[in-house]
């Protein structure tokens, strides 16, 4: 059979890619779906149609539809009711036809995989060319601009400053910038402000600030002038690094500003410990309704804690820790009462413990605030140890009630009198910078 001119290639690269598209899936539901004799007809249809592309050279496509056909013809040959009356439906097929697709399918496959390796080799060659192609022409354009550098005249700064010039005007300035073949610092000598104000946006421009300089100095001569002043920096610098030593426990004792400040931190730790962990403690072992009270207790304590955090950024936390000092008072004397008095005495022991944690709060950022950055660690371990301290006393004076039901509520009540007139020595670090060393404090 005279065959037509051959189409493109264009479903697929290979021949792999022509096999994913002649799968004919889920035959038998189709076969439920559709009677033997439509099946027939599909089949005839994918063979005509085969048989139209390779009359117009799209081997492709007749090689995909042959290969539909002959899996339907496969499929058929194993139907029951196409066994039980073969020479009927063959007759329909075509006797000739199955085998004529078989030798057809085969010769376009072999046609195909030759076509696909010469159009695979045919573009790897083309990239070769191409690669040639680019590489020659970037060998041209650098032999061009070798050429063009070796007959450009050597180009001179413009506008510079003679030999004997000491000075440069703004616009030659510009001009050596602008051409950028030359690397010029600029030391701007001005004063630090008119620096910030304006300055020349040059990399290499760097500020030296007048107030930096020290009159009568030069740089004329860096082994009689600058000599000196380099050693005389050097000198400062080495003694600023000796005065900047680390603290140590006995600093805490012996400056007399971190004397005081630690002397009334490690008091107020200690109120804080007592009057926190012993009314607790005492409250909720006298109460009459010990579950009650320690449930409301711990409930208040949950407000306390924000409300604490609100009063110290707005009134302080000098002030913070003094009001809660003067509210824990008031209530742990209230405790004084009979049980008759029940509820009350509820109220109060509830609101004492919820100021004695809400002190505690403040005052870990009111340690930490008071003390340099070299100090303030040895200062809230200092501290942090008082309150331990009170906290193993506070059992003790809880069972001062052996001797008087009221001696207890008046101690805890009376402690928290001697953090107030702790906190009175102490300074307000509210909205103030922090110290760094001892000499600042």
């Amino acid at each position: 059979m005279t065959e037509t001119r051959r189409k493109q290639l264009h479903l697929g690269k290979c021949i792999e890619d022509l096999d994913k598209l002649h799968n004919v899936p889920d035959l038998k539901t189709k076969r439920a779906n559709l009677s033997l004799f439509r099946l027939c007809k599909t089949a005839q249809k994918l063979f005509e149609s085969a048989e139209e592309a390779r009359k117009n050279g799209d081997e492709e496509y007749s090689y995909v539809y042959y290969m539909k056909y002959l899996r339907v013809i496969a499929y058929l040959s194993k139907d029951k009711e196409y066994l039980k009356d073969k020479s009927y439906y063959n007759s329909m097929l075509g006797a000739k036809n199955p085998n004529k697709a078989i030798d057809a399918a085969e010769k376009l496959k072999n046609s195909l995989i030759d076509r696909y390796a010469m159009e695979l080799k045919q573009k790897r060659l083309n990239d070769i060319k191409e690669n040639e192609i680019f590489k020659q022409k970037i060998e041209e354009n650098r032999k061009k601009a070798i050429e063009v550098s070796i007959n450009e005249p050597p180009s001179t700064p413009v506008n510079l400053p003679g030999p004997d010039e000491v000075t440069i005007k703004s616009e030659q300035l510009y001009s050596i910038l602008k051409a950028g073949k030359l690397k010029v610092m600029i030391l701007d000598a001005r004063p630090g402000k008119d620096y910030l104000e304006s300055h020349i946006s040059y990399p290499a421009c760097i500020s030296v600030p007048e107030e930096c300089i020290s009159p009568g100095n030069n740089i004329d001569l860096p082994s009689s002038g600058m000599l000196s002043v380099v050693e005389t920096l050097a000198k400062k610098g080495k003694a600023e690094i000796k005065t900047q030593r680390k603290a140590t426990y006995m600093d805490l004792v012996r400056l007399p500003s971190l004397r005081i400040k630690n002397l009334c931190c490690c008091v107020v730790w200690l109120v804080i410990g007592i009057s926190f962990y012993g009314g607790t403690q005492y409250f909720g072992q006298t109460s009459i309704n010990t579950f009650l009270s320690v449930a409301v207790g711990g409930l208040v304590q949950i407000p306390g804690l924000p409300l604490s955090a609100y009063f110290s950024k707005r009134f302080g936390r000098r002030v913070a820790i003094i009001g809660m000092f003067v509210i824990n008072c008031i209530c742990n004397l209230l405790l004084v009462l009979p049980d008759a008095w029940f509820y009350l005495k509820l109220v109060a022991g509830s609101i004492a413990n919820a100021c004695g944690a809400a002190a505690f709060s403040v005052v870990y950022v009111y340690t930490t605030e008071l003390f340099p950055t070299v100090a303030r660690n040895m200062a809230m371990g200092a501290s942090s140890t008082t309150t331990r301290a009170g906290s193993m006393l506070a059992p003790f004076f809880g069972e001062l009630n052996v001797l008087a039901s009221w001696l207890p509520p008046i101690v805890f009540g009376l402690f928290p009198v001697l953090g107030i007139v702790a906190c009175y020595f102490l300074p307000e670090t509210k909205g103030k910078q922090l110290d760094d060393h001892l000499d600042e404090s």
